[in-house]
């Protein structure tokens, strides 16, 4: 017998029938993908990728709760390359999944490589906004908060906030240039505090971090980093599911229960603050 849906060959619960009927509450499709609106508007979500359906979330996490090796994370997991006009600058969005105490985790990266080093990399700043703000899938944390609007001095500075965002840019991992001021200080506003800070979204299950490393080549690579709890996989009414579907009518949004910040330790295994290496 044929366990695989026949639309999108993959595993996972039938969604009620396939067969004709003038009710549209029946009529949904057995494929999360191809079900009436309202079906689809409960098992998938914008700010996941394509495949990371509730479906797909149920059939692991049941994999791993009964030992079985059908479904791994690294099935799923997902690594993409973008570039601006095809040539430079560019990013890369990662995605990771693990299973932790019944849960799916899953931790999605974005890379942003200038593919130029110092005053250079901040000719290419304007390049990514254009980049993030065409792609859904990279401009949005979550459905809550667009990583442009997480810290005032990214893409966007003002005269008050420019020393800050030279430094993210331009000055290496672990800051120790000049500043602005004159050849005698040092950076005047070092960002090194403000970044590998993890921050919780107050409505979904969803930890987030703005990160930079040095690469190779002596330039500075930015990384924006989120952590999501997707839920047991077992009821689609699950509010750790719920929580990051998109605003549709009669889902009232309701601060998440829970500690905050404590997504990515769980996902990383460690206490200590990520810093996204590649």
């Amino acid at each position: 017998m044929e366990i695989l849906c026949s639309i999108c060959r993959l595993f996972h619960l039938p969604r009620l029938t396939d067969r004709p009927t003038s009710n549209e509450a029946e009529a949904a499709r057995p494929c999360c993908h191809y079900g009436n609106k309202w079906i689809q508007q409960r098992t998938a979500s914008r700010n996941l990728p394509v495949g990371m359906h509730f479906d797909m979330v149920a059939a692991m996490t049941r994999s791993s709760r009964h030992q079985a090796l059908y479904y791994k994370p690294r099935m799923i997991e997902k690594r993409s390359h973008y570039s601006y006009l095809g040539v430079s600058p560019h990013l890369d969005l990662r995605h990771a999944v693990r299973i932790v105490d019944g849960h799916f985790l899953v931790r999605k990266e974005i890379c942003l490589y200038p593919d130029t080093m110092g005053s250079a990399s901040l000719y290419n700043v304007p390049n990514f906004l254009k980049m993030m703000t065409s792609l859904e899938k990279v401009e949005n944390c979550c459905e809550h908060v667009k990583w442009i609007d997480t810290l005032d001095f990214l893409f966007d500075p003002t005269l008050k906030t420019w020393a800050k965002h030279l430094c993210l840019w331009t000055h290496p991992e672990r800051c120790k240039r000049l500043g602005p001021e004159g050849l005698g200080s040092m950076c005047q506003w070092p960002v090194g505090t403000m970044l590998h800070t993890v921050y919780s979204c107050r409505v979904c299950y969803t930890g987030y971090s703005i990160g930079r490393r040095d690469v190779v080549d002596g330039s500075t690579t930015v990384t924006f980093t989120s952590w999501k709890d997707l839920g047991c996989g077992k009821d689609i009414d699950d509010q750790f599911w719920k929580s990051h579907l998109s605003r549709i009518p009669g889902y009232k949004t309701v601060v998440r229960e829970g500690p905050l910040g404590d997504i990515w330790s769980r996902f990383e295994g460690s206490t200590r603050p990520y810093v996204p290496r590649s």
